[in-house]
């Protein structure tokens, strides 16, 4: 039993894979789940997560993370026929934070290309705008732990 990813950027949507027991012998139409998070630290703040498409096979369930606050979550699932299913391994942890900028300096008047290290950015240069002094940086490329620009 397990969730992937399990680190999630707070802005980004993502698909999470749930893996279910392997002798997990209930209903596998996504009709007879519902999923939904709640963070640790304030349990009464809930988010449904839309079921996306199980796989009776592989009995596993992907659904659609919306974003969230940063933070520690427990990802509930309940089923028609088995109600909770153990939940302690449905952990994810919603973070995006940047490590590093180098380099640490450069010409008042541009022209500088800065690498930014971090983690959760998007492989989307559009979703990761950079904002020096009072310019934005263009965005040159993208992935899940560096922006350069």
């Amino acid at each position: 039993m397990s969730i992937t990813p399990n680190r999630l950027s707070p802005v980004l949507k993502a698909n999470l894979n749930i893996e279910l027991a392997s002798n997990y012998s209930g209903d596998m139409a996504a009709t007879a789940f519902t999923v939904y998070m709640s963070n640790d630290n304030a349990p009464e703040n809930i988010t449904n997560l839309y079921i996306i498409s199980t796989n009776p096979t592989s009995k596993t369930l992907q659904v659609k993370f919306p974003g969230a606050r940063s933070g520690n979550y427990t990802v509930f699932v309940k089923s028609v026929d088995n109600g909770f299913i153990d939940t302690d391994a449905y952990k994810i942890v919603v973070i995006g934070q940047v490590t590093g900028i180098s380099p640490s300096y450069g010409s008042v008047y541009g022209g500088t290309i800065l690498t930014i290290t971090g983690e959760n950015f998007s492989d989307n240069i559009l979703d990761n705008p950079v904002k020096v002094g009072d310019h934005y940086c263009d965005v040159l490329t993208s992935n899940a732990t560096t922006i350069t620009c």
